[in-house]
């Protein structure tokens, strides 16, 4: 009789879609997944529950021996979320690890920002494996950057490091006005609607911003991923061209190994790196 091999159980929750995965707990690959539409469900609180649902059916059907979600905002150690503009009432009804224990008791938990959890995917099997010093940039509803080193994610003194949506400019509203000044000029729902010339002028402008970023964290490959990333490679030249202008060492540009499927991912390695 064969053993029933063990799986992991993993969740991706963006502003726009909550990616559901069931991977082997040995190597990561995907066995089954499923996308539920943020704008199918009436509120944080109901999208929460119907992934709670679909994730313990599965759990009745396979041996689950772990539980990753890669989430958007930030926890803290008392289980509030904050950074979460998105999806309103996520702070309120967010997938934090003491929903998931709750929902699966007994079985390890890992939670980490989505954003961090597609770098950690891209250090482990993607574009960064090969890397030292890689970051991961986020462009989809939210935009965001993560930065890893020899494999681990660079998290920050309150597990906030990246979360350059917050960056500004002089005059620009911002956090404490409940606003994140750069998501507001180059998050997906701006940039979705801007007229050609208009969007390739902003996306230059967005160039500028990542090469300030790019000083600090001197990295050898920079992997583009989220929802709109795969309009930036036209882009992709003109920014290290520019960059070469300034930049001590211009990194390599990729697009992710999995845009649209990064932060899935990253939580499968989170719930792997739980089991063992």
């Amino acid at each position: 009789m064969s053993a029933v091999p063990d799986r992991v159980l993993a969740f991706d929750c963006g502003g726009t879609k909550t990616l559901m995965g069931l991977a082997s707990a040995r190597d990561g690959t995907l066995i089954a997944t499923e996308r539920l539409e943020t704008r199918d469900y009436p509120d944080a609180a109901a999208l929460v529950a119907a992934a709670l649902a679909r994730g313990t059916a599965w759990q009745r059907r396979h041996r689950v021996v772990a539980v990753g979600a890669a989430t958007m905002g930030v926890e803290d150690s008392h289980g509030r979320v904050a950074l979460a503009p998105n999806l309103p009432g996520w702070t309120q009804a967010p997938l934090t690890r003491a929903v998931l224990e709750a929902a699966f008791p007994g079985i390890p938990v890992r939670v980490a920002n989505d954003v961090k959890a597609a770098c950690l995917a891209e250090m482990r099997w993607g574009r960064l494996s090969s890397s030292a010093y890689g970051a991961y940039l986020n462009l989809g509803t939210g935009v965001a950057l993560a930065f890893g080193e020899r494999g681990r994610v660079w998290q920050g003194a309150h597990q906030m490091a990246g979360e350059v949506a917050y960056a500004w400019e002089p005059g620009d509203p911002g956090l404490a006005a409940g606003r994140a000044p750069l998501e507001n000029r180059f998050g997906g729902p701006v940039m979705t609607d801007l007229p050609a010339a208009a969007w390739a002028e902003r996306v230059q402008r967005l160039g500028w911003w990542v090469g300030q970023w790019l000083v600090l964290l001197d990295v050898d490959r920079l992997v583009l991923g989220g929802g709109w990333a795969h309009r930036m490679l036209p882009h992709i030249p003109r920014w290290r061209d520019a960059w070469a202008e300034y930049l001590p060492a211009v990194p390599e540009v990729e697009l992710s190994a999995w845009p649209d499927r990064a932060g899935l991912l990253g939580a499968v390695a989170l719930a792997a790196d739980a089991s063992s």
